[in-house]
């Protein structure tokens, strides 16, 4: 499966991710790679994320972050839709 970043959501995970390089440079590194192999994972597990049958979509905590993705399933392609930080509500 293809996994597509929608605009809002790369935009949200890098601003936060310059906002922790602003203090910790290889932390950001290091969150951001995370973030990475974990969402890499969504090709071969594409179900890998908690289900929500309202939203029709999943959500995917980035084990050893505080941050999640939420994703539709679109075919043959995973659509990350929104990524946000853990302690952000989210909508």
């Amino acid at each position: 499966m293809k996994i597509l970043w929608l605009p809002s959501a790369a935009r949200n995970r890098r601003e936060q991710i310059l906002f922790i390089a602003q203090d910790k440079p290889s932390a950001a590194l290091k969150q951001n790679t995370l973030i990475e192999s974990r969402v890499r994972l969504l090709a071969q597990f594409p179900e890998l994320g908690t289900y929500n049958p309202k939203a029709d979509s999943y959500r995917l905590v980035i084990n050893r972050t505080r941050f999640i993705v939420s994703y539709r399933i679109r075919g043959n392609r995973i659509e990350i839709f929104r990524f946000l930080h853990g302690k952000q509500k989210p909508s």
